[in-house]
């Protein structure tokens, strides 16, 4: 079962609202409720075919919701639909709203921002663990001016996954492909970060925070587009 008790919210940037949940418990698909999901919704979950994506999908749809009537109760009867890029919207009564939403799983946990300003937000959150392909997957989302900084810190887990974790959250914002991200440079805001904790401004002018999840194997970063 779904249950809010066990949502956890997390302040971030002004119009944007952010909440985790974990996923631990919820094994058997069969159990889960559905009755929270609009007609639409539920004809996006019937595509889903593993156990796996449904479970995702119903748990980011109910997180999703949570903020949603939380801080958006104003339009009724929202619907977390996927556009044709596979990133989701929030529509009511057959209309675009303007709340701006991303969604992330990894493992046990799903996570969920929206942004009630209309900007453009992303999220991502990773499990944290040594990759033998650490320094490769992150030279091959470097930008020009970060491939020395990548080469002195790439093999660094910590690092890494601050570094994965802001291109991914990036791509959800901008709705690119991650490929894209090496487009984008945070370099001459990342030589000087102290922390997971600090601020990041990429040169488009998009900010990235990082945040520690209640269970200290994982690691997260939103995205905001501001102006």
């Amino acid at each position: 079962m779904f249950d809010i008790e066990q949502i956890h919210e997390i302040c971030c940037d002004v119009g944007c609202h952010m909440a985790l949940m974990p996923l631990s418990k919820m094994d058997d698909i069969h159990f889960l409720p559905r009755s929270f999901l609009s007609r639409t919704e539920e004809l996006e979950f019937q595509t889903k075919t593993t156990s796996k994506t449904r479970k995702n999908y119903l748990a980011g749809r109910f997180v999703g919701q949570y903020l949603l009537n939380k801080h958006s109760p104003n339009n009724f009867h929202q619907s977390i639909i996927n556009n044709n890029a596979g990133a989701p919207e929030i529509w009511s009564n057959q209309t675009k709203v303007n709340t701006t939403i991303s969604l992330s799983h990894s493992n046990d946990w799903v996570a969920a921002i929206i942004n009630s300003n209309g900007q453009p937000v992303g999220i991502d959150i990773e499990k944290f663990k040594v990759r033998a392909s650490m320094f490769e997957m992150a030279l091959f989302l470097a930008h020009e001016q970060e491939r020395d900084w990548v080469t002195q810190n790439g093999q660094n887990a910590m690092w890494f996954y601050q570094y994965w974790t802001a291109k991914e959250a990036l791509a959800k914002a901008y709705q690119k492909p991650l490929t894209s991200m090496k487009d984008y440079s945070f370099f001459s805001q990342l030589n000087v970060a102290k922390s997971e904790s600090q601020r990041w401004v990429d040169n488009n002018g998009t900010h990235v925070q990082h945040f520690k999840l209640p269970c200290t194997s994982y690691i997260g970063a939103w995205a905001i587009q501001h102006g």
